[in-house]
């Protein structure tokens, strides 16, 4: 570790000179270059592939130091190795080559020193090679940034500096257009269409959504193509407890009358025990009308609780998606009572109960309508402990901007042109002035979602020109 820790400092010292140091010698046809210039994998044939740091006509190099900057965030490429190449090491010199790599802000920072009172190299080789690993379509630049170089009297080194460009397949924008207009009166019209022209430039299939992002006064929203959007939604519904079947209930004290759960009503109507694996029967919950452009987005399970002790003793709450399919059964995590009542919602999975049945999400509210529930009494060490005391049972649904819930999703062929388009569907608070941003968005192997290189910036404008009297 010391001796990593020293190649280390060593590279930072080559940064810090170069910072020190502003008067440059005049060797003007010194350049370094990334070789090859062009890496073209259109077709996602290659999976990895090098490129060499060269330098040409270089006089008396003796240390040098640089950064090679791609694409971040581990999302297309990955720096697989770092070697140095042999031009300092000529006639047997020997040297300090350090390097450092971050994938996630994407760059990899070299360098290298002669060691010793010696010359340096002249002429023309090999500085360093660098050895990617393609892990998505996509383009990425390849950088040489923050070149610095020294001869032997420490002197900086004026050379050129060419980058280089790795090519995979993309898809590119060739037009966007907007319904009625970019300018949209709210008398005449409550929905503004943007459509988006893209095709395929490269050799294979790709997996291609349109984002959309839309930045106001106090807001930003962003939709997909394929789906509409609404900017408010209703207030988020609750479904109460309204029917109960018995069986598997004799461990369990129940107080009031049936159903059970129904309203936080303590003391008036509750169930508690305090038997291990006790079990209760089923509980169903008020069926909830959809109405026009509710689209359900999340569904929240939550328990009006209390365990006198004091203890954060669990309630497991197991859930019946289906009334007629006994096989369609998951935990979904476990209500825990506190001294005083309270909502409590489940804990160690979360309380989205839609993350358990996404079949619960959508414009349809069968699955949901169908939902049944029932509780185990449950310790971490098989032992009761005390009453576990459950008052009310209910789901909260909240209502999503988008529908469909989730952005569509097309396969574009090589060469293909395709044309999509996503609504905002509008209101009167909607008025206002806007700046938008189209990005497209592809993938290959399903690895990353990569943004296309070309975006496009536009303004829509959002009025009502109906006059007051």
């Amino acid at each position: 570790m010391r001796g990593k820790n020293i190649l280390w400092l060593a590279l930072i010292a080559i940064f810090f000179n170069a910072m020190l140091v502003t008067v440059a010698t005049g060797q003007l046809n010194c350049k370094i270059y990334v070789d090859p210039l062009e890496i073209h994998n259109e077709d996602m044939l290659t999976t990895t592939f090098s490129i060499d740091i060269n330098v040409q006509n270089a006089e008396d190099l003796y240390s040098y130091a640089f950064k090679v900057n791609y694409a971040p965030y581990v999302s297309l490429l990955a720096v697989s190795t770092v070697t140095e190449g042999d031009f300092l090491k000529e006639e047997g010199i020997s040297t300090d080559f350090v390097y450092k790599i971050d994938p996630f802000h994407g760059w990899v920072a070299i360098g290298n020193a002669r060691l010793g009172q010696v010359p340096g190299a002249s002429g023309d080789g090999t500085l360093a090679t660098i050895v990617f690993t393609v892990l998505e379509a996509g383009e990425s630049p390849l950088d040489l940034d923050k070149v610095e170089m020294y001869d032997s009297a420490k002197q900086l080194i004026a050379c050129e500096v060419v980058s280089g460009y790795y090519y995979g397949p993309a898809v590119e924008f060739r037009d966007i257009s907007f319904d009625p207009g970019r300018s949209v009166n709210l008398k005449t019209f409550d929905t503004v269409t943007i459509k988006t022209t893209m095709q395929n430039t490269g050799e294979v299939p790709l997996d291609v959504k349109v984002r959309y992002d839309i930045l106001g006064e106090g807001l930003w929203n962003t939709f997909y193509c394929g789906q509409s959007f609404v900017t408010t939604v209703r207030e988020p519904v609750y479904l109460y407890v309204n029917e109960y079947s018995e069986f598997w209930d004799w461990d369990w004290d129940k107080y009031g009358a049936s159903p059970w759960l129904d309203a936080a009503d303590y003391p008036d109507n509750y169930i508690e025990s305090s038997i291990y694996d006790a079990s209760l029967g089923t509980f169903g919950f008020e069926d909830l009308t959809l109405e026009p452009g509710d689209v359900i987005g999340r569904v929240v399970l939550e328990g009006y609780t209390q365990y006198p002790g004091g203890s954060d003793e669990d309630m497991d709450m197991d859930m019946l998606a289906l009334l007629w399919d006994p096989f369609h059964f998951a935990w979904a995590g476990s209500l825990y009572g506190s001294a005083d009542w309270g909502w409590h919602t489940p804990r160690w999975i979360g309380a989205d109960l839609s993350q358990v049945f996404p079949e619960l999400l959508g414009s349809d509210a069968t699955n949901l309508n169908n939902l049944l529930a029932f509780a185990t009494y449950w310790t971490a060490d098989g032992l009761s402990h005390g009453p576990m005391r459950l008052d009310a049972l209910r789901l909260r649904v909240e209502f999503a901007q988008y529908n469909p819930l989730y952005p569509e999703i097309y396969t574009l062929q090589p060469g293909e042109t395709l044309e999509v388009e996503g609504s905002w569907m509008l209101t009167g608070d909607d008025k206002g002035r806007y700046l938008c941003r189209a990005t497209i968005e592809f993938t290959y192997n399903d690895y990353s979602w990569i943004p296309g290189i070309k975006i496009k910036d536009f303004n829509l404008n959002i009025f009502d020109s109906t006059k007051i009297k």
